[in-house]
C-alpha cells in the first residue's frame, strides 16, 4: 500500500494469521514438528564414535526438514546391524551408562528401540534391526528386532525368519545386486510375499540408475521406503539422516509398531527427502570402497 508516497513494508493481518495457522498445523504444543523424518536404512559402524554419529544425524535431519534452527525435529533412524556389528547394543550401553553428553534418554514402549533428546529439543528414535545376507548373496533387513538372525538362508526362508520373529522384512537395493538372476529372485519374493514385505531405495544409488523393480513393486502395492545405507569408508559413514522420508503424525505408542503401520498399512503416504548420488560421488564412493577392501 501507499501512504504519503512511502511504501509500507508491513504485511496484511490476514497474511500473519495464515502463517500462524500453517505453523500450528506443522508444530505441536511443544514446538516439535507434527511429522517424523525417517532414515530407513542406517549403520552405526564399529569404528564410528557414537556422539559423532548422533550429531551428524541430527544435523542432516535438520537440514532435510528445511525448518530452520527454531523448530524441534522428530526423527527415527532404522539400524541394520549385520553379522558381527553391534550398533544398537553400543547405543543401549551408552545410554544406560549416561555416557552421551548433550543427549537425554527417554523410555520407550518396546525393548528394541531407544529415544534420545538433545539439548535443542530434537528427539531421535533409534529402531533396532538386523541385516541378513542370504544364500543368493542378497540382503534382507529385519526392522524392529535386536535378535540375531542367521546368514546363508535362502531368500524366501530369510523373509520368513524375519516375519516369524515379529520384525519387518525389507529388501534393500544394492549396487549390482538386483541385476540378472538375482533380480529374478527379488521379483519372485515380491510375488510370493506381496504386501508383507517392503523394498528400500539407497542414498548411494546414482541418479541415472533407476531400478525397474521399484515401479513394479508400487504397482503391486508394495511400499518402497528410502535410507542412506552408509558405507564403512570415512567419507560415507556419517551420511546418516540425509536420505529418507517424512511420515505425517507423531509417535504416540510403540515406535516400532507406529513405523510398521506407516510402512505396511498406510502405503506410500509420505514425502521423500534427499537426492540420489551424483555420478562423481558414486564413482568416488565405489573407488574408495574397493580400495579399503583390498587393504
Amino acid at each position: 500500500t501507499w501512504s504519503s508516497g512511502i511504501v509500507s513494508t508491513s504485511r496484511p493481518k490476514h497474511h500473519n494469521r495464515f502463517r500462524q495457522q500453517f505453523k500450528n498445523l506443522l508444530l505441536n504444543e511443544e514446538g516439535c514438528l507434527r511429522m517424523l523424518l525417517v532414515d530407513g536404512h542406517t549403520h552405526l559402524h564399529d569404528h564410528v564414535d557414537i556422539k559423532d554419529f548422533l550429531s551428524s544425524a541430527s544435523a542432516s535431519l535438520r537440514q532435510s526438514s528445511r525448518t530452520g534452527n527454531n523448530v524441534q525435529i522428530q526423527a527415527a533412524l532404522c539400524l541394520a546391524d549385520f553379522a558381527g556389528a553391534e550398533g544398537f547394543k553400543r547405543l543401549s550401553m551408552a545410554t544406560a551408562g549416561k555416557n552421551l553428553p548433550g543427549w537425554q534418554t527417554e523410555t520407550t514402549a518396546d525393548d528394541c528401540s531407544l529415544c534420545l533428546t538433545n539439548n535443542s529439543g530434537d528427539r531421535i528414535w533409534i529402531i533396532a534391526g538386523r541385516q541378513i545376507v542370504t544364500r543368493e548373496k542378497l540382503e534382507v533387513m529385519a526392522l524392529g528386532t535386536a535378535e540375531v538372525l542367521p546368514d546363508d538362508l535362502s531368500l524366501s526362508a530369510a523373509i520368513d525368519a524375519v516375519a516369524k520373529c515379529g520384525a519387518m522384512p525389507i529388501l534393500p537395493w544394492g549396487v549390482g545386486k538386483w541385476l540378472g538372476k538375482r533380480g529374478g529372485y527379488i521379483k519372485s519374493a515380491m510375488n510370493d510375499h506381496g504386501k508383507h514385505l517392503a523394498l528400500c531405495d539407497n542414498g548411494g544409488r546414482p541418479w541415472f540408475w533407476r531400478p525397474n523393480i521399484f515401479p513394479r513393486a508400487r504397482q503391486m502395492g508394495i511400499t518402497v521406503i528410502s535410507g542412506t545405507d552408509p558405507l564403512r569408508i570415512a567419507s560415507d559413514c556419517l551420511r546418516v539422516g540425509s536420505f529418507g522420508q517424512t511420515f505425517p503424525g507423531e509417535i504416540d505408542q510403540s515406535p516400532v509398531k507406529w513405523i510398521k503401520e506407516k510402512i505396511f498399512k498406510d502405503g506410500e503416504k509420505f514425502h521423500r527427502f534427499g537426492k540420489p548420488m551424483s555420478i562423481a560421488g558414486f564413482a568416488a564412493r565405489q573407488y574408495l570402497l574397493r580400495k579399503e577392501s583390498r587393504s
